[in-house]
């Protein structure tokens, strides 16, 4: 089942993990951490996979971290849903 998020809702998880201290500078889960640690629980995983795709740099990737970076996207796009509000 999708999350649902409005754009709203999206822009303020992305906001508040933008306050965190930490940045990523770098890591990317291998594809094999995802499936088995992240991508069972999807929904409690999503804003660390934000803040991954987010605010990782993404100039120096090695092939390995570009696959990893590729199956994010896919996952989110596979599992998130945005939409505007009506409000």
């Amino acid at each position: 089942m999708k999350i649902k998020l409005t754009f709203q809702q999206y822009d303020r998880m992305v906001e508040n993990i933008k306050k965190t201290d930490m940045q990523p500078e770098g890591f990317w889960p291998t594809i094999a951490q995802i499936q088995a640690e992240i991508e069972p629980n999807i929904r409690k995983n999503l804003p660390f996979l934000i803040w991954l795709t987010e605010y990782n740099p993404t100039e120096t990737l090695s092939p390995e971290d570009t696959k990893s970076r590729k199956y994010i996207l896919k996952l989110l796009y596979k599992n998130l849903e945005l939409f505007y509000s009506d409000n």
